[in-house]
């Protein structure tokens, strides 16, 4: 059963100020952390914990929490994935 307004509720949380300011610390968190942790266990810890969060401290008047979290989750995921991107291009033209 999935909602007719999910991409509206995906499109609203990748504008959210809030959740580009969260997965960007953990961007952060994850490439500080990369050499005793690795890369992928906590991104992919994080991305869920935020999209959990978020949904439970803010919670949305008509979508369910299981829809709110797993939209958060997809979001997530896509900021991270642009965030990544920019910045191993950076990383690359910058040498």
């Amino acid at each position: 059963m999935i909602p007719d307004n999910l991409p509206d509720i995906i499109i609203s949380q990748l504008t959210d100020p809030f959740r580009i300011g969260l997965v960007a610390a953990l961007i952060y968190t994850t490439i500080r952390n990369a050499s005793v942790t690795g890369w992928f266990v906590p991104l992919a810890a994080g991305v869920v914990f935020v999209a959990f969060i978020i949904s439970a401290t803010m919670p949305s008047g008509e979508q369910t929490q299981l829809t709110t979290i797993s939209a958060g989750i997809v979001s997530n995921s896509i900021l991270a994935a642009i965030m990544f991107g920019a910045l191993f291009i950076w990383q690359r033209f910058s040498k």
